[in-house]
């Protein structure tokens, strides 16, 4: 099967980077852009498939005025534009896969083995995301160059792609609380008094229109992801690991992104312990943002001295592996929605499908 050979092409490319950095070059350019083309050309590939392309044939009013408008403009304005221009869905297909990847490759190349990277994050967010979820692909995208932006203390940057990814899915929105501690240090006394500053924004949120919608839906409906348990059982595995045994480590070795890696640390245990017995369906949307910090905590555990460094190495891609196995072969929704794989490179007309 073309997913098995593609992510165990990457596991053994993450061991060829010893050979030098032009081959290391080569092989994370040939990947990216491989995995580019596999997900951005897809056809007919992905649960959501069928729902965003009937989305994306809706009239162009539909998209600003359903129900009194929306928060996602830039998922409207995005389909309005194509359309506009002659493009067919395939194009809107292509789009989000371009944003998503320009987030995921400026985070790859902040880490010593971009390679090891990708290899991670294929089997859960690469085939999750833009094989399937495009708004929230989209905001992962945007999320990783806002979270570069929280690590190198840039402000603007922090916020303008958080307001972005929020304009593709709305959830996105919550990372706004990280905002003060881009200047304050994360210590239980700031959290105390920003909780205290924040109260106020979240209420109103509570009482909006979106939150009675986002309790309706997700809390108090039927709506639920049974996977959720699956995945944010893994972030609240790996962000107990980070705290108990890599977090003194870190703090010496990495100091400019601690802070995010600690935070995206307490926030993976909190999802597990607080909102996945409220909601599987909240606790699963965030926690997709929240593999961002985790990839990079697992990427950073072959740079941390250990006596067992190597030996967790392998347990990653072995665990990784194993996973994608079990859910590839026994999941109704990976046989139903993603095999057999096709890709199509189709024109009719102006417009590309």
């Amino acid at each position: 099967m073309v997913y098995y050979l593609l992510f165990s092409s990457l596991i053994f490319a993450s061991y060829l980077r010893k050979f030098g950095p032009e081959i290391e070059r080569f092989l994370y350019t040939f990947f990216i852009s491989t995995l580019f083309i596999f997900c951005a050309y897809r056809y007919e590939v992905g649960c959501d498939w069928l729902t965003y392309q009937e989305i994306f044939l809706y009239d162009n009013a539909v998209y600003f005025f359903r129900a009194g408008g929306t928060l996602e403009w830039g998922y409207n304005l995005l389909m309005i534009a194509l359309k506009n221009l002659g493009f067919g869905f395939l194009a809107f297909n292509v789009c989000i896969s371009l944003i998503f990847f320009a987030g995921l490759n400026a985070l790859a190349q902040r880490n010593i083995n971009p390679l090891f990277f990708l290899a991670l994050a294929f089997p859960i967010i690469i085939i999750q995301l833009p094989m399937s979820g495009l708004r929230q692909a989209a905001a992962f995208g945007f999320l990783c160059f806002s979270f570069l932006g929280f690590i190198d203390r840039k402000t603007f940057k922090f916020l303008i792609y958080i307001v972005l990814a929020a304009s593709f899915h709305s959830s996105a929105i919550i990372f706004l609380l990280m905002t003060p501690f881009i200047w304050l240090r994360f210590s239980m006394k700031n959290i105390f008094f920003m909780g205290i500053l924040a109260l106020p924004v979240l209420v109103l949120i509570y009482n909006s229109s979106y939150g009675a919608l986002a309790i309706s839906r997700y809390v108090d409906g039927d709506l639920s992801a049974f996977g959720a348990y699956f995945r944010v059982a893994i972030l609240f595995l790996i962000g107990l690991y980070f705290i108990i045994f890599m977090r003194a480590d870190w703090e010496v070795n990495f100091p400019r992104d601690y802070q995010f890696v600690l935070i995206g640390a307490i926030g993976m245990i909190s999802l597990f312990l607080f909102i996945l017995p409220v909601s599987t369906v909240i606790a699963d949307r965030v926690g997709f943002y929240l593999w961002i910090p985790a990839l990079v905590i697992l990427a950073r555990i072959q740079n941390i001295e250990g006596r067992y460094r190597q030996l967790l190495v392998i347990s990653c891609f072995a665990a990784f592996f194993f996973m994608f196995l079990f859910w590839s072969t026994n999941s109704y929704f990976f046989d139903r929605c993603y095999d057999p794989y096709q890709i199509k490179f189709l024109r009719q007309g102006n417009a590309f499908y």
